[in-house]
């Protein structure tokens, strides 16, 4: 792992507290942001850390899913009406390719529901039409982010 932001990201995980669900539901896509850079110690904590703080973890990560793929639906659909949300659509494609590591790396002790369901929001974000600005914000998240192609969703190369 060379990344500077991987080193950072490693950090920022170090310092995370865990009080309730949703602070387990913003470490855990970060921490398989972390593995797809090559470092999986975060990440292998993730099975514990659900059985102590999540009391439904399959229900969190399907409610989180159903979010990621209704605000993509609903920014792109703001987007065509001429707002300008490109920066809200990169960040929401950065959720999704967090969340498609996690499938990657960890999808065989995922649930069928839970890797159907970030299937599904992966498509999505796969399929969202791009701006100039959101592309150029996803390329500057690649550069700081070095994501193997194998864990990369396809649609940096797609521009509106």
């Amino acid at each position: 792992m060379s990344s500077q932001e991987a080193v950072s990201l490693k950090y920022e995980l170090a310092a995370r507290r865990f009080d309730d669900e949703q602070d387990f539901l913003s470490w855990l896509p970060l921490a398989a942001r972390l593995a797809a850079l090559g470092d999986r110690s975060e990440l292998e904590l993730w099975p514990i850390l659900a059985e102590m703080l999540v009391p439904d973890s399959e229900q969190l990560l399907l409610d989180r899913c159903e979010e990621g793929v209704w605000e993509i639906q609903e920014i792109s659909r703001q987007m065509a009406q001429g707002e300008n949300l490109s920066e809200d659509l990169a960040l929401a494609v950065v959720a999704a390719q967090d969340f498609y590591c996690l499938l990657k790396l960890d999808g065989e002790i995922l649930s069928r529901k839970v890797r159907l369901a970030i299937e599904r929001w992966k498509e999505l974000a796969e399929r969202a039409t791009l701006d100039g600005d959101a592309v150029e914000m996803l390329g500057q998240w690649l550069r700081q982010n070095p994501i193997p192609e194998d864990f990369r969703l396809v649609h940096q190369v797609r521009a509106a």
